[in-house]
């Protein structure tokens, strides 16, 4: 396809650690949230794959899963990414 993405096989969307390197090498605030029920299979080691980072924030959004706008509880987590947002400026 041409000026369209390649797809490379090796590296593909679902493969665990796919973008490790990447995140690896971030040196910002990261603000994780997981759903109650999400493709995250370990949250809380989540937050190892971001070596760089000075500062990483995790919650996990109650009663949501991997869509969490789509979740009753949006707004916990709209709140907590607001209030993390005003701490870190």
């Amino acid at each position: 396809m041409p000026s369209g993405p390649r797809f490379a096989p090796a590296r593909g969307p679902l493969g665990p650690g796919v973008v490790a390197n990447e995140a690896a090498v971030i040196d910002v605030s990261v603000f994780i949230a997981d759903g109650e029920i999400d493709v995250c299979p370990d949250p809380r080691m989540e937050p190892s794959a971001y070596a760089a980072s000075p500062d990483i924030t995790t919650m996990t959004l109650p009663r949501a899963s991997h869509m969490h706008n789509f979740a009753g509880t949006l707004m916990i987590l709209w709140k907590r990414l607001e209030n993390w947002a005003a701490e870190i400026r």
